[in-house]
């Protein structure tokens, strides 16, 4: 069967213009653990070291066949621990 996380909140400001052209980075951390959910937060930054944008994303996790909300596996739970971070960059075009 198995467990998804699907998206229940999201919340973003955009504090700069991206122009094209411009390589961002986008770093993603988890940033709150609940018990059948979790929060992610993102950075945007330009090539000029500023930041142009936030987020914070709300997921839930669910019984793939059941459609009911589980425990956040421990998967997930242990990014938390590592502070683990996905840094991943884009050329704008």
């Amino acid at each position: 069967a198995g467990v998804e996380s699907v998206l229940v909140h999201i919340n973003s400001d955009f504090k700069k213009e991206i122009f094209p052209k411009d390589r961002l980075r986008i770093r993603t951390w988890l940033e709150r653990l609940g018990n059948t959910s979790y929060t992610l937060k993102q950075t945007v930054i330009n090539e000029r070291n500023e930041q142009v944008v936030s987020a914070e994303v709300v997921l839930a996790t669910i019984d793939r066949i059941k459609r009911t909300k589980v425990i956040v596996p421990n998967e997930i739970r242990s990014l938390k621990d590592n502070h683990s971070v996905l840094d991943l960059t884009l050329f704008n075009r």
